[in-house]
């Protein structure tokens, strides 16, 4: 059998579909698997020898045509990026079974579980689940340091920066400092540490993905919006506290994680998974304080156990 997967455009989504496709492939380890995506989503499976082949998607239109023209026939191919050029993709490949994931978040149910249940639809068996598998080495730093994942420039989610950069400069003291998330986001904080003379930090904002993949399977903790990051960071088992706004802590917080605090404001507004404040005062975020991230740390260093804090 010749199976094709389109990834998410998301990285956070490629992660938390990861533990699925690994079901897969083991049920189906007899089958040729082919994965098609953008150049983040698939650098997570680089390392995995049961991938036959990965395929960066085509910028443009005519070249997803051709791209699918090209290809031979599969037997079966999802598409869960579902997307007009994804769509056009599929329309122009051969396959004798072509299906799209439609997201429909469902409250309370996480997303891994979602692609699960779709997926064992799809091939009508049933799927286990395994733990991430990012197929990277975890390495050792020869210094203790801490990630901050100041995340995308996307509102809903984003922390206010001046608190990112009081709790950095209160634990640049005693840590070396690895900073992620958007360049601009990240320059912005790194010029305020320089002001400070503050210089045991390393901007990985630029770097590739499996670079910073490999750094943050460093770190001692990392602090993190809700990002791919907490997903990386899940999958070395790395103590984390992931800050969440506007997206639903029980679709997307990370799977199968122990050494976790999950930091939320209690709204009667959120989690409202919207890409902008509605009622634009973005308090879901505002209100969460530098203090109440060093507090969850501080717990974090002595418990192990995956926490829910509100604050």
């Amino acid at each position: 059998m010749r199976i094709l997967f389109i990834l998410p455009e998301s990285l956070n989504d490629t992660i938390l579909l990861a533990p699925c496709l690994e079901g897969v492939i083991k049920t189906k380890n007899k089958s040729s698997i082919v994965l098609l995506g953008n150049k983040n989503s698939l650098s997570i499976y680089k390392n995995n020898s049961k991938i036959r082949t990965t395929i960066t998607t085509k910028d443009s239109y005519f070249q997803a045509i051709k791209q699918a023209l090209n290809l031979g026939k599969f037997d079966i191919s999802i598409d869960f990026e579902n997307s007009f050029k994804s769509k056009l993709f599929l329309k122009f490949l051969k396959s004798n079974l072509k299906i799209s994931f439609k997201d429909k978040p469902k409250e309370q149910i996480h997303k891994t579980q979602i692609y699960k249940m779709f997926l064992q639809k799809c091939f009508d068996t049933e799927i286990k689940l395994s733990k991430y598998n990012l197929y990277q080495e975890k390495i050792k730093s020869s210094t203790p340091t801490i990630g901050f994942n100041l995340g995308l420039q996307l509102d809903s989610r984003n922390w206010n920066i001046d608190e990112f950069y009081s709790l950095v400069l209160k634990m640049s003291s005693f840590y070396k400092i690895a900073l992620f998330g958007h360049n601009d986001l990240t320059s912005d904080l790194s010029a305020r540490l320089k002001s400070k003379n503050i210089k045991n930090y390393e901007d990985y904002s630029n770097k590739n993905i499996n670079t910073q993949i490999k750094i943050i399977s460093s770190l001692e903790a990392l602090i993190s919006t809700d990002d791919w990051a907490s997903q990386v960071a899940s999958a070395y088992n790395i103590p984390s506290i992931i800050i969440y706004g506007s997206s639903n802590i029980a679709q997307t917080s990370p799977y199968l994680h122990n050494n976790t605090i999950l930091l939320s404001k209690n709204l009667y507004c959120s989690p409202c998974n919207k890409s902008k404040c509605p009622i634009k005062s973005h308090d879901c975020m505002q209100q969460i304080r530098a203090k109440d991230i060093y507090n969850a740390y501080t717990k974090l260093k002595t418990n192990f156990e995956i926490t829910i804090q509100k604050v």
